[in-house]
């Protein structure tokens, strides 16, 4: 068994933030009961960053992973772009080491 430690990154909408970006510019009564749709709002310039950890098995594929990314973020799985994330260390410095993130489309 294999296990990915994934980040999902969308944009702040309505639907995934509702108890923020509903309340923009409007009266919010609590008792009153708000209908959320998809076309609610469009996407804000905030970023909503998700991280999920996933089993699998040995024998599965990328296809089996976005599958089950869209079934615990509600994302459809063609929608996904999957990348790796390197920590690339070098020994630069003085008993320093210097690290940088890449970030790999797989």
């Amino acid at each position: 068994e294999v296990i990915f430690q994934c980040t999902v990154v969308r944009r702040a909408t309505a639907v995934n933030c509702p108890g923020t970006l509903l309340r923009v510019g409007r009266k919010h009564h609590p008792k009153q009961k708000q209908v959320i749709t998809g076309d609610s709002s469009p996407p804000s310039k905030q970023l909503v960053f998700e991280q999920y950890i996933i089993p699998m098995s040995r024998l599965a594929d990328m296809g089996d992973l976005k599958m089950k990314l869209q079934n615990v973020s509600g994302i459809p799985a063609n929608r996904f772009r999957v990348c790796k994330k390197e920590d690339i260390v070098t020994g630069c410095g003085e008993g320093d080491n210097i690290s940088t993130l890449t970030y790999t489309r797989v």
